[in-house]
């Protein structure tokens, strides 16, 4: 019965440090094109709610100062991410878009993206985060009309 236990609490003990752990992620955004507005971001950890663009599990907010700006996000548990920021230039809180919902103020996404059309599915653009991570995120501005 002493062994069972023994047993017991090193496997409890360990899930509870690897369900425990955080790490720091470091998102650096660049090719801001305009000083002026702010920066929205979100950290997801769902599909929908990546998809939907609601409900991030973190988010954070910065006012553009230079076209190259960090944002720090500490103690965030170890797992599966992806990231969206969009630059909003003109401050109304609003991604604004223009036919077809093209995006006319900078956008960009975690992992592998370069269209100007659409979003990368959450697959493409989630990573995992395993220890103190620094990503980098290249904004994507489409010309206005």
């Amino acid at each position: 019965m002493l062994k069972f236990i023994s047993i017991f609490l090193l496997v409890f003990s360990f899930t509870i440090q690897m369900y425990g752990q955080t790490a720091t992620l470091e998102v650096e955004v660049t090719n801001i094109q305009s000083i002026k507005g702010n920066l929205k971001m979100g950290v997801f950890d769902k599909v929908h709610e990546y998809r939907t663009k609601s409900n991030p599990f973190m988010r954070a907010r910065k006012i553009v100062t230079d076209s190259v700006e960090d944002f720090i996000f500490e103690k965030v548990p170890l797992g599966r991410y992806a990231v969206a920021v969009y630059h909003d230039e003109n401050n109304d809180d609003t991604l604004n878009v223009k036919a077809l919902g093209i995006p006319i103020e900078g956008v960009g996404f975690s992992g592998k993206f370069n269209s100007r059309i659409k979003p990368p599915d959450y697959p493409l653009a989630s990573f995992r985060l395993k220890s103190d991570t620094i990503i980098s995120i290249r904004l994507i501005y489409n010309k206005r009309d």
